[in-house]
């Protein structure tokens, strides 16, 4: 029967894959298959190490960057964070997280589009920042060297949050203070310091 003969999907959409291809050709409901992306429920897919999984949560925002559109940034969150892991290429241990993008306006997003994503874990304002390389540690305690009236001066400094280059001082410096960011070892207490 004809009305047998006609195919509706559940949803708008692309059709990305059929099989088979080419009208005229009798099919079984077994032999039929046929891909339908909805271009609005596109996601980003990124992989988190098993060290930092339990640093995200649902609802993160995300900051992503697309291959295609490489000077653009595009402002995403964290909709779900998959319980069972997976093993990367490096042979790591990882976690699947699925990232919303935002409106697909012109279906700018694609299937297979790579890129790089920052998730924010936490969000801080006016806050004092330095080089990572500017800390010193010693005796279990954290130290900067602050340069005074041209002169090496010590300072115990209690530090926030850190990435891979710079972190945060909480106390013992203040926003304006000169310091020293490099060679920090080698400098001894009221040594001269030269611009």
């Amino acid at each position: 029967m004809v009305k047998f003969a006609t195919i509706y999907a559940p949803f708008d959409g692309i059709v990305v894959s059929a099989s088979p291809k080419y009208s005229g050709v009798n099919v079984t409901p077994a032999s039929a298959s046929y891909r339908i992306i909805d271009p609005k429920s596109i996601f980003f897919n990124i992989q988190v190490d098993e060290t930092d999984v339990s640093k995200i949560k649902v609802d993160s925002e995300v900051k992503i960057k697309l291959d295609a559109y490489k000077n653009e940034e595009f402002t995403g969150y964290i909709k779900n964070i998959n319980f069972n892991s997976t093993i990367t290429s490096g042979g790591g241990t990882a976690y699947r997280v699925f990232v919303t993008l935002p409106e697909n306006v012109d279906n700018i997003f694609r299937l297979g589009m790579n890129g790089d994503a920052l998730i924010v874990t936490k969000k801080l304002e006016k806050v004092v920042i330095v080089p990572i390389s500017a800390l010193l540690e010693k005796n279990g305690k954290s130290y900067i060297w602050k340069v005074d009236n041209g002169k090496a001066v010590r300072k115990e400094v209690e530090v926030g949050v850190s990435n891979e280059n710079s972190l945060q001082i909480e106390n013992g410096i203040s926003e304006g203070d000169t310091i020293i960011s490099s060679g920090v070892s080698l400098v001894t207490e009221g040594m001269k310091i030269s611009n």
